[in-house]
């Protein structure tokens, strides 16, 4: 019996205390459904999702304000498509452009230079959204405008780091969360070393892992072993970096360096959550002549961008923050399937492809 083989019957006979464990990333619940990882896994060991699609958790008066820019005359609304069903309090990106907003989708921020070079009337308005891993990309963008000369390329920042957020759900009374698989995509850019600080603090084991059926099915092991070992009052959870052929323990330091260059931490607001103690980043203000809050103040506010605080209308079955924080998966939600599609999301979890109630539409083929 190989290794793996060695892993498969572990968890299939696993039988000891209760396990959750929350996969963050998107990504990786997709994997876990495609790959079947659950049918695997003995009836004691819960995977749950977390706070790591970006999209997912983006405000809806962020939405708003870039409906509102995207309004008037000559400005232009760039995004990634995921950004175009989310719902604001007024509507998403796909009304707005209904409507006569000017909305392109980008597969790439670096197009905008080229667009802004060729329709120089135009103003151009990222919609910058993303944790660590599309972070540099917006750093790049600026970098590439600044030694171009463009001055029509603006960001609307709604940026967020996922330390604190998972900091926030060890803090919350998630108890019932034993460990964690920790986002490969973002690890590539921070490293392991702030997930070894939550293990220490929390005593919560963390597993960098890669996104693979055998990379997922290895670090549920690593955390199910951890855990019996945990039993041992003197032992100490560990963050493992299971994903070594991408992340190095000590991160990207050339990205991190890129985002530091331009962005700086500030408190930010997540949507079905609230306010997080910095958690999101906003350009620094030397380069302010790049931000879109302050460019287009919308009530003569120059926008207090990272704390908006509206409370949303929100559907009172949608179970969204429940999902996000690892306390309901997306068929427990009564919506789900029913009048929640991915064709008429009411919760955002259904509008992303990283969003976990779309995954699980997608993947279970309902």
């Amino acid at each position: 019996m190989n290794k793996l083989d060695e892993i498969k019957d572990y968890l299939r006979n696993y039988n000891q205390n209760e396990l959750t464990i929350m996969e963050v990333c998107g990504t990786h619940t997709s994997a876990i459904i495609r790959g079947g990882i659950r049918q695997i896994l003995s009836d004691k060991i819960r995977l749950v999702s977390g706070p790591g699609c970006p999209v997912c958790v983006t405000e809806a008066d962020y939405i708003d304000r870039l409906c509102e820019i995207g309004s008037t005359k000559n400005n232009v609304i760039v995004t990634f498509g995921d950004m175009m069903k989310v719902k604001g309090n007024a509507g998403s990106l796909y009304e707005a452009r209904a409507k006569g907003a000017e909305v392109r989708i980008i597969y790439s921020p670096l197009k905008i230079i080229e667009m802004a070079k060729e329709f120089q009337e135009k103003k151009f308005v990222m919609a910058a959204v993303g944790f660590e891993t599309t972070q540099p990309v917006y750093a790049l963008l600026l970098d590439e405008a600044i030694k171009a000369g463009i001055n029509n390329i603006f960001l609307l920042t709604s940026m967020k780091r996922i330390i604190p957020a998972l900091r926030f759900v060890c803090e919350a009374g998630n108890s019932d969360i034993d460990g964690f698989i920790a986002p490969g995509h973002v690890s590539a850019i921070i490293g392991i070393y702030d997930f070894e600080k939550l293990s220490c603090e929390f005593r919560k084991p963390f597993s960098v892992a890669g996104f693979t059926v055998p990379d997922i099915l290895y670090a549920i092991y690593d955390i199910a072993v951890q855990c019996e070992q945990m039993k041992n009052a003197d032992y100490s959870p560990k963050s493992h970096n299971l994903y070594t052929g991408v992340v190095k323990n000590e991160g990207n330091a050339k990205a991190r360096e890129l985002i530091e260059t331009y962005f700086e931490i500030c408190d930010s607001t997540w949507r079905a959550i609230g306010v997080i103690p910095k958690s999101g980043i906003k350009l620094k203000k030397v380069f302010e002549r790049f931000d879109a809050y302050i460019k287009f103040p919308i009530n003569n506010s120059e926008g207090a961008a990272h704390t908006l605080m509206r409370n949303e209308e929100q559907n009172s079955l949608c179970r969204c923050s429940e999902v996000i924080l690892g306390r309901a998966l997306p068929p427990e939600c009564s919506l789900f399937a029913a009048s929640c599609t991915p064709e008429n999301p009411i919760g955002p979890c259904m509008v992303s492809s990283e969003g976990s109630c779309g995954i699980y539409f997608r993947e279970e083929g309902i």
